[in-house]
């Protein structure tokens, strides 16, 4: 099986030779913006994101005084959970979109987070880096408007699912809550760096056969 960024790469290559062979005016012909535009930006706000998060494990440990692994935090996952972050394997809308809907049902799921932990300044930070890269990633979307949001009845049956438990429980829901939330945004952030990465090899590829026509 050939891997999707080298089957990319070789259709990319193919065009570029076909409209040079052909005598196209390739700068007529396609119009592809610098590798890396706005790449970074979005990049920055997901590391504000983390970075925002590393809070949440000394917050943990300061609660527990090591009675409690941080790690045990994985089992107190949920259905309600994303299940994970999308695969860049994937076509670039039905990636982007997978990552933006987890990323407003994570909005959600921190409302029962800020009702256990109302003293938690980092959970705006957190929560603000999200809704930003929620609309960096929409604005690199053709169809933006077919990602989905929870409804009311969802909202109001995720959060039931959280609440519905003896003390305890409630505060450690809201722990896992955080914990699978940073994973979803490593994994997000690695699957969107290779995703990006063979994007912009194609680009690189049209942008040099382009300034090699020029010549």
């Amino acid at each position: 099986t050939v891997p999707l960024s080298d089957l990319c790469l070789l259709a990319a290559a193919m065009l570029v030779t076909a409209l040079c062979a052909s005598a196209a005016p390739l700068a007529h012909t396609l119009t592809v913006s610098p590798p890396g535009e706005e790449t970074g930006v979005v990049l920055s706000s997901w590391e504000l994101a983390l970075e925002a998060l590393k809070h949440h494990q000394e917050e943990f440990e300061e609660e527990f005084q090591g009675n409690i692994e941080y790690t045990s935090l994985d089992k107190y996952n949920r259905s309600s959970f994303p299940v994970n972050s999308p695969n860049s394997s994937f076509s670039k809308e039905a990636f982007l979109q997978r990552l933006t809907q987890g990323m407003h049902i994570y909005m959600v799921l921190l409302r029962h987070v800020e009702k256990e932990y109302p003293h938690w300044s980092f959970l705006t930070k957190v929560k603000n880096s999200l809704l930003r890269l929620i609309t960096l990633i929409k604005g690199k979307m053709r169809n933006s408007h077919r990602v989905t949001v929870p409804t009311s009845s969802q909202v109001s049956q995720m959060l039931s699912d959280l609440s519905n438990t003896d003390d305890f429980h409630r505060k450690m829901r809201g722990h896992s809550v955080l914990y699978h939330l940073r994973n979803f945004l490593v994994d997000g952030k690695r699957a969107f760096k290779k995703w990006d990465m063979t994007k912009q090899s194609v680009g690189e590829i049209l942008h040099q056969s382009y300034f090699f026509k020029k010549k």
